[in-house]
């Protein structure tokens, strides 16, 4: 009974929440699905549960159970309990049956997609698929009847009811009265939701052919049968294709990121790893070279866990600019592959209020250069334990003098700088040393919220390095003698004090 909210991203529009204009009896979108048992799906506590009986039983669905905790919390009931969303699933709101078993849910989707309509009020949403139609009369169409086929289906030929009764169903074909609106199989579609199978290949860079999913059976009582859109030619090896203006939706289900581009030739390569789920609403055309129709992608959504994409940088983050009027917000960092090192740093998508809160080491994603500073399409915390394996390293100045000047390195006794814990460990780089940056400019200190460069390492042990120093130096994650940068995080006379 209450008034429906929809968070929904439109192309390059940051995501944000509507009103539902049609949110009464009736809306597409509204979860309305029945198991093998009486008791009816309508939110995502429901589905939560119920996927979590299957895997406990089965051991088959933890996956699907996931794709329903929330982002908020997956303990909080509450939070799934308010959310109604259907995910996708083939034929939305053009035939009832196909919502009837909770299992035509497309395979850990936790998305859907939506024609709509924006105005000041919000946003009218309604389903993508559509009937094919003949485009003289109207009428909806359908595929012949054939006694050849093992499902009596000839994809090849296309009929209006009328059509298709007067040739089938009166001459005892396909049986008196035999009626093509009450079977699946028939039905021609303009456009449909296909769900897609990337979860043991993954998804190539540039990738133009996308495997429809087909026939699925999972253990359990509630067998999945995932065959596209009921229509059985040769539906394990048929594909969905990608073009120049098909649109991509990438869903981040950790960050509840959405990115959004066209074009597959700026599809990246996704290991199966990362895939929750993949689906397209895709267009029927007519017809390949064997005269059966085709499916090319208006929409491919990729669900995944955890971020994608290449990492451009390893950046320490320190201090933020102060947003003043016509200005952008940006984050001060010491970045390791940026002309200066010292990078302003734009995050895209990223909001925050006066200050930044939470300072230290980020990966940085496909980062492009704009003007004076540094766009990032996404930024990753690096946490304890993570700090190795991308190039961080920490200890104690312990030897400067000649080794410095004649050796181009300096020892360090190392700490265990994967946790910054004070004890000493082994680490996976050339133990306690720091090679040089190929710059002494690339050498800091962090002065509240300024980078001081070009200190001084002199063989005598009287410059800005020395030792007793605390230090923290990045280097290349496949090579610790090529140093980006190293910051001198305290000195002789602050342990002194």
């Amino acid at each position: 009974d209450r008034d429906l909210i929809v968070e929904a991203t439109a192309g390059e529009a940051k995501t944000a929440e509507f009103d539902v204009l049609n949110d009464k009896d009736g809306n597409d979108f509204l979860l309305d699905v029945d198991t093998l048992v009486p008791t009816a799906i309508e939110n995502w506590n429901e589905l939560y549960d119920y996927f979590g009986g299957l895997a406990a039983s089965t051991n088959a669905y933890g996956d699907w159970q996931s794709a329903y905790a929330t982002h908020q919390d997956k303990n909080a009931e509450d939070a799934r309990t308010r959310v109604v969303l259907q995910p996708a699933i083939n034929n939305l709101a053009l035939d009832d049956t196909k919502k009837d078993k909770v299992g035509e849910i497309f395979q850990n989707a936790s998305t859907n997609v939506a024609r709509y309509v924006q105005t000041d009020d919000g946003v009218r949403i309604t389903t993508a698929a559509e009937y094919a139609r003949d485009k003289s009369t109207n009428d909806r169409l359908f595929y012949g009847w054939s006694d050849t086929s093992s499902n009596n289906v000839d994809y090849t030929t296309r009929y209006t009811q009328k059509e298709w009764e007067d040739l089938f169903a009166t001459n005892g074909k396909a049986g008196v009265g035999y009626n093509p609106l009450k079977v699946d199989k028939y039905a021609v579609y303009r456009y449909n939701y296909i769900e897609l199978d990337c979860w043991d290949e993954g998804i190539a860079a540039d990738q133009i052919h996308y495997p429809i999913a087909g026939l699925r059976t999972l253990a359990g009582t509630d067998n999945v049968d995932h065959a596209a859109d009921d229509q059985y030619r040769d539906a394990r090896s048929s594909y969905v294709n990608a073009v120049h203006d098909t649109e991509y939706y990438i869903v981040n289900r950790g960050d509840e990121k959405v990115s959004y581009f066209t074009d597959y030739e700026n599809v990246k390569k996704i290991d199966p790893e990362y895939i929750e789920a993949v689906y397209a609403v895709a267009e029927n055309t007519e017809y390949d070279n064997n005269e059966y129709d085709y499916w090319v992608a208006n929409v491919i959504v990729i669900e995944v866990k955890g971020q994608i994409g290449d990492v451009d940088n390893i950046s320490l983050a320190f201090s933020n600019y102060k947003q003043t009027t016509q200005r952008v917000k940006f984050l001060d960092t010491l970045t390791t592959k940026y002309e200066g090192v010292n990078a302003h740093v734009i995050p895209d998508g990223a909001d925050w209020g006066p200050r930044w809160e939470d300072y230290g080491f980020y990966k940085l994603y496909d980062t492009e250069k704009d003007g004076d500073e540094l766009l990032a399409d996404d930024i990753v915390r690096i946490n304890r334990g993570e700090y190795n394996t991308n190039g961080i390293y920490a200890g104690v100045v312990t030897r400067v003098d000649k080794v410095s000047g004649r050796g181009g390195y300096i020892d360090v006794d190392l700490h265990d700088a994967n946790n910054s814990s004070i004890t000493r460990e082994a680490v996976t780089v050339k133990d306690g040393a720091a090679y040089l940056p190929s710059s002494m400019q690339y050498i800091y200190a962090i002065d509240g919220d300024e980078a001081v460069d070009d200190l001084t390492v002199t063989s005598k042990n009287n410059g800005d390095v020395r030792t007793g120093d605390h230090i923290i130096w990045v280097t290349k994650t496949d090579d610790a003698k090529t140093t980006y940068y190293i910051v001198v995080v305290s000195d002789k006379s602050d342990n002194d004090g």
